[in-house]
């Protein structure tokens, strides 16, 4: 058996194959809620435990740089060291490795029906690729062509300096200021992001001066972000329908960004546990507009395929690639 683990800031997904070879020998997979466990060594104990499973490797996807075979989680109070792991897995095949790492891993192994393009463009056979991630918080990585294949490189690019285009998103950039001091891309592509752009819009009147039972229920919701997306599908919440709409162009603008950044005539691929529940406002032309706005080099974006993904296992996939890449397969 070959366990894997995509973590995330909302879910953990652990999982097992019965080989190595393939993702479609996918044999269970099991989720768990990130904030309901308190040691993750353990979880990953339990799960063994109860699936009776002996792992031949492990590789598992943390949100967070991986340093020294360290984790330090960048949404969750969990310090995660490679060598406790090993202990529990039970083989020293074992592997940390960043989700969105993990999450480029699993684009090398897309099938048809696993994602959409929203784009066609002109893809390189040979190009840099670029993977943006939007969910509890927000990854980018990047895929570069080496010796006949895609070799993923994790970055923390979510974390540069959010960069505001007009007069509302300079606005947006001093309210967050105000609260966080330094304000990254993730303070507003994630699912705390996009309720700090429902509050900042709400502070500016553009929903009405009276709150109403929306605000009400987007304000006592476990999870906002998903109440302010299913009101701004509906159309049933001016304020919300303007927050979505800012936060799938702003999306739009940063997924152009990176794709300079890593030159990524490959493709751009867009995934995280938003994404597909707004694919229909991917499609909306604001979203490529935004993607496209970039002065001088705007003929060059619009080259690009834009690619959505659609699968939940990316992760899972990804780690499980990550282990085929491994000189340890010969041992496994």
């Amino acid at each position: 058996m070959i366990l894997v683990g995509d973590i995330g800031g909302t879910h953990v997904r652990l999982a097992l194959f019965e080989s190595v070879d393939s993702k479609d020998s996918l044999w269970h997979v099991e989720y768990f809620k990130s904030k309901e466990v308190a040691d993750f060594q353990q979880l990953v104990g339990e799960y063994l435990k109860k699936t009776k499973a002996v792992p031949q490797a492990a590789c598992f996807g943390f949100p967070g740089p991986v340093i020294n075979g360290k984790v330090q989680l960048t949404n969750l109070p969990w310090s995660i060291e490679i060598e406790k792991l090993r202990e529990v897995c039970g083989t020293k095949h074992t592997f940390l490795i960043n989700d969105l790492e993990a999450a480029a891993y699993g684009v090398t192994v897309l099938g048809a029906k696993d994602s959409v393009i929203i784009q066609d463009g002109k893809a390189s056979s040979t190009g840099c690729k670029a993977l943006i991630a939007p969910g509890t918080g927000l990854g980018e990585a990047g895929l570069r062509w080496e010796n006949g294949r895609y070799v993923p490189f994790p970055s923390e690019g979510a974390h540069v300096d959010f960069a505001p285009r007009n007069e509302l998103e300079i606005g947006l950039f001093r309210y967050l200021h105000s609260l966080f001091g330094h304000v990254s891309y993730e303070r507003v592509l994630s699912g705390p992001g996009l309720l700090n752009i429902y509050r900042y819009l709400q502070s500016t009147g553009r929903g009405g001066l009276e709150k109403n039972s929306i605000d009400e229920e987007i304000e006592q919701s476990e999870d906002p972000s998903q109440s302010i997306t299913s009101h701004g599908l509906a159309k049933d919440s001016s304020l919300c329908v303007q927050s979505l709409d800012l936060f799938v162009s702003l999306l739009g603008a940063e997924a152009g960004n990176l794709a300079l950044k890593f030159l990524a005539s490959g493709g751009v691929y867009i995934a995280g546990g938003i994404v597909p529940h707004i694919i229909e406002k991917l499609k909306e032309p604001f979203f490529k507009e935004s993607f496209c706005d970039k002065g001088r080099l705007s003929y060059f974006l619009k080259t690009i395929p834009i690619i959505v993904v659609v699968t939940p296992f990316l992760g899972i996939y990804g780690a499980l690639r990550y282990l085929q890449e491994t000189a340890l397969l010969k041992s496994i």
